[in-house]
């Protein structure tokens, strides 16, 4: 058995306070090497945190298997797997210092007090708190103290560490500033991490791949850039950042009308199959805003119906007709349009997804 993670067939069901059966996770089959940063991201009950819990061993699967580095895990207990986790409210003991909220686990283990002390300093060098080890979690940031409960997690030195919305109780800057450390200290620990997030910025900055979940299955797993410049579905398209999703109707001879405007051919459009298209019940072309320019040669026309200055760039709301809009991006520094103003779109092909689930 290869070393790292592997779910296989992974399902688990809960019944609901109506008496309804939920099926939380659904056949879920899952890879993840032994020095990866992966990132589970979904909407709310998609079983993204379920997934985590089985795996640390908080909750039991109906069927399927765990393995991890060889071993049998979904048959193993809880405190005798080689994983740890973090959740989102650190759980840190207000009355111990933190080089003892750190050393808990070791002195627990009964480790021999030198080689205690020698990994609280390890691992205080490595979460960059040297300086806090005799201070109470109560006299730290939220940003330090989430930094103490990795330093806890990784001092006994677990072949994964699993982390639950971690980083959701902090505020956007210094979200961003522990994203940076979780990435450093992943890379310096050389374990694999797997990160539970309902944040597409934050599972796109992180992941070394990404696997998305709805309605208890993964639908598409990938780098960040797999995700998201080719997107497998339309929730996927949807789900990860920004999207426009414009109707298609495909014609017999391989043509597209894209809107009821635009005529380009299938072949000039992605590696999606003519069989496919023509099956389908419905085809949808996705096309991220920032890749729609204005250009007076364009493929759509349509009127500006609104526009908002986000700093860098200028979101565009484009009406394109018979109820159908189109989001634009544009450089602040080239915005040049107002609300009312006639406009064409171009689009590159190659910059577009012909989706038809």
């Amino acid at each position: 058995m290869a070393e790292g993670l592997q779910l296989r067939n992974v399902s688990k069901t809960f019944t609901a306070p109506e008496g309804d059966i939920v099926r939380a996770l659904d056949d879920v089959s899952l890879d993840v090497a032994s020095n990866e940063f992966v990132v589970l991201l979904g909407p709310s009950g998609c079983g993204k945190t379920t997934l985590l819990r089985t795996i640390a061993g908080l909750e039991n699967v109906d069927s399927g298997e765990i393995h991890l580095d060889g071993e049998r895990l979904d048959e193993t207990a809880p405190f005798r797997r080689a994983v740890n986790t973090v959740f989102q409210s650190y759980a840190l003991f207000p009355f111990l210092t933190v080089e003892r909220n750190i050393a808990f686990g070791l002195e627990m283990e009964k480790r021999p007090r030198a080689e205690i002390r020698e990994r609280v300093a390890e691992m205080l060098d490595l979460v960059e708190l040297s300086g806090f080890a005799k201070r109470t979690p109560a006299q730290m940031s939220g940003g330090q103290q989430q930094r103490v409960a990795l330093a806890r997690a990784l001092a006994k030195r677990p072949s994964m560490l699993l982390l639950d919305e971690p980083l959701g109780a902090l505020d956007l800057k210094l979200r961003r500033q522990m994203q940076t450390e979780l990435k450093r200290i992943q890379r310096s620990t050389g374990i694999a991490f797997v990160f539970v997030t309902h944040g597409q910025e934050e599972a796109l900055a992180l992941g070394d791949r990404i696997a998305v979940l709805n309605a208890g299955r993964i639908v598409q797993i990938g780098t960040p850039q797999e995700i998201y410049e080719a997107p497998a579905t339309r929730f996927v398209a949807d789900f990860i950042g920004e999207t426009n999703l414009l109707p298609v109707t495909y014609d017999a001879d391989g043509t597209l009308t894209v809107a009821g405007q635009w005529k380009l051919h299938l072949a000039g459009v992605g590696d999606i199959d003519e069989a496919t298209v023509a099956t389908a019940d419905s085809v949808s072309l996705a096309v991220r805003p920032e890749r729609v320019s204005l250009h007076p040669d364009g493929h759509l026309r349509g009127v500006v119906a609104e526009t908002a200055y986000l700093g860098a760039d200028v979101h565009l709301t484009i009406d394109l007709g018979n109820g159908l809009r189109i989001n634009v991006r544009e450089d602040a520094q080239d915005h040049s349009v107002d609300v009312g103003d006639s406009v064409s779109l171009r689009i590159e092909p190659r910059h577009t997804r012909i989706l038809t689930s």
